[in-house]
């Protein structure tokens, strides 16, 4: 599996659906839970942002520096949110693209992690904030197969004993998408 690949696919993929929110869909709700669209954007935006930093060493705490409802976070995909997400995105691509940076370990303010690993944690994040956006703004929700795949597979290795940030699964059908598997398993109603 070529992480860096699927990175960009998801980004690329959650891009257009930032760049697809529209004024009038700021306030609607999302499927997480007490977030409005806004703040979901917020959200997508520092988490890039931190994944960046942590790619540049900087060892800052993952969850704290995430939080939407912090000061520091507020308004963070202001004024042109697929503008910010963008920018994150294209500097994301370069920081993960130095030649090592993979199989760097990393270290935050909680443990140390394999580039290899956050770049799939900052994966799935964004694919399934992506999700949740499309999901409030009515646009399509259908994950890139190949990355979608990623994520269940990383996240059902990854989360059989701590679901920290997720709900419990949703049950699914069993013919249900690979996109419905992920999102459930991930605590969201398809």
């Amino acid at each position: 599996m070529d992480a860096l690949r699927l990175l960009a696919r998801a980004q690329e993929w959650t891009g257009a659906i930032v760049a697809g929110v529209r004024d009038e869909d700021l306030q609607r709700p999302t499927p997480c839970t007490d977030w409005d669209v806004a703040t979901l954007l917020d959200h997508l935006i520092a988490d890039l942002d931190t994944f960046n930093r942590v790619a540049s060493d900087e060892g800052i705490d993952l969850v704290a520096s995430i939080d939407p409802t912090a000061p520091e976070n507020a308004r963070r995909a202001q004024p042109d949110p697929g503008d910010g997400f963008a920018r994150l995105a294209k500097e994301s691509q370069e920081i993960w693209g130095r030649p090592g940076a993979l199989e760097q370990t990393y270290k935050t303010s909680r443990s140390e992690v394999p580039g290899n690993a956050i770049v799939l944690i900052a994966l799935v994040d964004t694919v399934v904030h992506g999700w949740d956006l499309a999901k409030a703004t009515g646009q399509d929700a259908e994950m890139p197969l190949d990355v979608a795949e990623a994520a269940l597979a990383f996240t059902t290795k990854a989360m059989k004993d701590r679901r920290i940030g997720f709900g419990d699964p949703v049950p699914v059908p069993d013919d249900a998408s690979v996109t419905d598997r992920l999102v459930g398993w991930l605590g969201r109603n398809p």
